[in-house]
Formats: C-alpha cells, structure tokens, sequence
C-alpha cells in the first residue's frame, strides 16, 4: 500500500493537523472565492469575493467602503465628507445644528440679498428677504408705507436728491424732514422734478405753480415751506414735517406735492402750519415723476435728514 498514509497512522514531520482540518484547504480551484466550509483564500491581487456575513468584535481599517444595501451603524458614524445621490453635501455640522433650534439667539442684522430658508410644497428651497418683504406686503392687502431711501446727516449740501422711483411697487411718495436748515436766513424749503430718472430737473420759470390760483407760475420751483421763512441762528433749528407726492406715474395729469411743515421762523419763534395755501406746489406739465430733489430757495442745506418712503400699490 505504497503512498498511502492511513487516517491513524502518526506523521514525525511536526503536522498536529487532522484529517478534517487539512480537508478545510481542499477549495478545488476557488481561489479568491469564498467557498462554504473551507478556508478563505486570496486570489493573486489579494482579493476575496462572496462573503456573507462578517461579524467583527474590533475595528474595520479600508481604504474604502461600498455598500450596497443598508448600513445600521449604532454608534457615532465620523465622516470627513458626505455625498446624498451623487451630491456633494457641503454644509456644516454647526449649520445642520442650526436645525436643532435652542435658545441661543444672533443679532446678525438682515438685509437684501440675505437668504430663508422655506418648505415649498415639501421641497426645501432657498429664498431672498425681498420676496418674503413682497408676500407680506400682498397679505396685508398693499397699500403699507415702505422706507426706501435716507439723505442721511446732511453737511452743507446744495441739495438732496431721491431717484429710488419704482412704478411697479408704489403709486405715492412720503418725504421726511428732520430739523432741515439752511446755511441763507430767511428762505424757503423747494422742490424740483425729473422725469428721465434725474438726469435732469425741469427748472424753467413757469414749470411750478403753487397757492390757490397760480401763483409762483413764474419760477422754476414748487414750495415746500412758504409763507412763513426759515431761519439760520443758532436758536433756530430748521424745519420738521413731511410732503406727499400722489402718482408720479401718471401721465395724464399734473403732479401734485402737499406739504405740512413746522419751523423756526426768522425772528426765533416757532411756527407750524397746514400748508394748504403755500404747501400745495403742483408740476404743471403732466409728464411722469421718476426723481426728486430738494433745495433751499437761497444757500445751502446745512444740516439735517430727508428720508424717503413709498406707498405700495394698492
């Protein structure tokens, strides 16, 4: 019986290997290839295919990891990067927080351009400011008064000038004054127009008339402040009140400015009045109104605000 070794006959080479478990090598040739109740072999590029379940008391060290079905990790999953269906996610674990609510608040000031974001119809979308500003303004029916535009402090300016008109957005204008005083004692607060977005003003005698049966038709300016002049001493602090400017747009028709103003008269007395005599200047030509600058009949402006507001479309 040359060759044959009997299954109890004893190896002096130094195998303790049974029988059974020199059979667990016996994969025929499936190498690289797991095969049921054999020993995992690696194919020549160190590769195994076929595994089934894997369970490992330690730590997983690869390169990488594709998974094709699910993955329940019950610890904490540490990822440098994440990518959803081929999208690179790029936020951060402090934004995703943000989601979490908390009492913490910021006083990051919002402006235009900034972003919100919303649920549309179940999708997340990003938004601008300007668009929710344009939704409430519609929910509350229109016709809200908006702040548009600051002359800020002024210093010694020759005048003041507003070309922030939109058509699309306001059929009225509110302008403000705050304590607006004139470098020239004992003049008047003006206004002029444009209509080619304040490229240019319409300045001629004849343009303006203000009063009750045209008077003024023979300048080149409608009245603000009138009857009563402003003054410049140090006790005489300019002008308060506002003018309304009703549809700019319109082309059918003169424009009108009415005014209600207070002040400090030249003498240092204070004065305020309804301005429906003096305070009502209309533009006589019936052209649109898209800019605005105030003057001081004489001098100039040498303190103060002007700001500048809209009434929405109703």
């Amino acid at each position: 019986m040359a060759g044959y070794i009997g299954k109890k006959a004893a190896l002096t080479v130094g195998i303790a290997a049974t029988v059974d478990e020199l059979n667990y090598n016996d994969t025929g040739s499936a190498v690289g290839t797991v095969v049921a109740s054999k020993t995992v072999t690696a194919d020549a590029n160190k590769d195994v295919a076929s595994f089934r379940n894997i369970t490992l008391t330690g730590e997983l060290d690869a390169g990488s990891l594709d998974i094709s079905g699910n993955a329940d990790i019950d610890g904490t999953l540490e990822t440098d990067a994440l990518s959803l269906n081929g999208t690179a996610v790029t936020t951060t674990a402090a934004e995703i927080n943000l989601i979490d609510g908390g009492t913490a608040r910021g006083t990051t000031a919002i402006a235009d351009g900034d972003g919100l974001l919303v649920n549309d119809a179940g999708t997340m979308r990003m938004t601008t400011v300007q668009t929710v500003k344009t939704y409430m303004t519609a929910g509350v029916g229109g016709g809200g008064m908006e702040f548009i535009a600051s002359s800020g402090a002024i210093s010694n300016a020759a005048n003041v000038s507003f070309t922030q008109f939109d058509a699309s957005k306001y059929d009225a204008y509110r302008f403000m004054y705050y304590y607006v005083k004139p470098v020239t004692d004992n003049v008047y607060l003006t206004w002029q127009s444009s209509t080619n977005g304040g490229s240019s003003y319409d300045t001629s005698n004849g343009d303006y008339k203000y009063g009750d049966s045209g008077n003024g038709g023979n300048v080149g300016f409608g009245y603000v402040s009138a009857g009563y002049q402003i003054g410049n001493a140090a006790a005489e602090y300019g002008m308060t009140g506002w003018s309304t400017l009703i549809g700019p747009n319109n082309t059918t028709t003169p424009k009108m400015m009415t005014s209600w103003t207070q002040h400090w008269y030249t003498d240092g007395n204070f004065r305020a009045m309804a301005e429906n005599y003096y305070g009502v200047a209309i533009r006589v030509a019936t052209t649109d109104i898209d800019a605005i600058r105030f003057a001081f009949s004489s001098g100039n402006i040498t303190s103060g605000e002007i700001t500048m507001f809209g009434i929405v479309n109703s």
